[in-house]
């Protein structure tokens, strides 16, 4: 696997901080010298641009951003197979962030599978599966297409840039990267995922009653919605049933919906159901028989669901003025 030349771009990059020089000869089949001019005075205090900066001060419009979205730590991955730079990777985003790695695509999309991470940092050349493929894998898939992509890689050609971007990459960075910049993308990318949360939320469960859900154009949720429709009275319909209709793991399941929605499937279930029975309360039904037309086993723990949630009772929000 050949190299990329990262590391004396790096190193002109660092020097050139300092205020130093870098010159080089070289003769073929020979050898080849590299000389570094640094003034001693020059070493006596670090640059302004080496500093590091801590992401836990960045604002957004005077308003400071904490780390993480619903107090859960989002899960970080970083594939590539430079051991230095992965390495110095998690020790930097794991102050903020749940770090994992993984030194190829394979083990990369491995892990994927596994944890649904929110973000993947991928570098581009990997031996056996490039970043572009993994990337491609995994917005294919609808159980990962929600994970954010971060390419890094020293090739800063358009046509690499484009290669990049079909493959479905969110960000792409060009090696040498500055690690406040990444840090600043990755903070970006998980306001988006913040707000689109919230914007599914309010389309499929709504705080208030309503008639009818919003229509959602993700995949997932759209295949997730017909399935329950068509199951919403079978009140033996559970986690495990869900999750081998949509071929998922349990676990898998969950954190998609943790990653989608802000919440676990049981408590999903629960909820759509609540909203379901709106309609029908609507339309004049007993709430006995609403209960079970929506799946739940006792008309008495729908109530208690109902109120919990809307802060009526059924019998209450049917017989209200519209």
């Amino acid at each position: 696997h050949e190299g990329t030349g990262i590391g004396l771009s790096l190193v002109k990059e660092l020097i050139s901080l300092m205020g130093g020089t870098i010159h080089v000869t070289s003769i073929k089949d020979k050898g080849t010298l590299f000389t570094i001019e640094i003034a001693i005075e020059q070493l006596k205090e670090i640059p302004a641009a080496l500093e590091v900066t801590s992401i836990n001060d960045f604002q957004i419009n005077g308003e400071e951003i904490v780390p993480g979205v619903d107090h859960d730590v989002p899960v970080i991955l970083v594939v590539d197979d430079n051991d230095e730079l992965r390495s110095f990777l998690k020790e930097s985003l794991s102050a903020n962030w749940k770090v994992l790695e993984a030194s190829n695509g394979f083990d990369g999309w491995a892990i994927i599978e596994n944890e649904l991470p929110e973000i993947v940092i991928s570098d581009v050349m990997m031996p056996g599966m490039s970043g572009f493929e993994l990337c491609g894998k995994a917005k294919k898939d609808h159980r990962t297409s929600h994970i954010n992509f971060i390419m890094l890689t020293a090739r800063a050609a358009q046509e690499s840039k484009i290669e990049g971007l079909e493959s479905g990459a969110d960000e792409y960075l060009t090696k040498p990267f500055h690690l406040y910049e990444l840090e600043l993308r990755i903070r970006n990318l998980l306001l988006v995922q913040h707000s689109m949360r919230m914007h599914l939320q309010e389309k499929l469960l709504p705080e208030k009653p309503v008639l009818e859900l919003q229509q959602v154009s993700d995949v997932f949720l759209l295949k997730l919605q017909a399935y329950v429709d068509t199951h919403l009275e079978n009140t033996k319909l559970h986690v495990e049933t869900v999750a081998e209709a949509m071929a998922m793991s349990k676990s898998t399941l969950n954190r998609k919906l943790k990653v989608l929605l802000n919440i676990s499937m049981n408590d999903f279930l629960k909820k759509y159901r609540i909203q379901k029975s709106i309609p029908l309360l609507k339309d004049g039904h007993s709430v006995s028989e609403v209960a079970y037309r929506v799946g739940f086993e006792s008309s008495s723990y729908f109530a208690q669901c109902f109120k919990e949630h809307f802060g009526q009772t059924p019998s209450e929000f049917s017989h209200a003025k519209n």
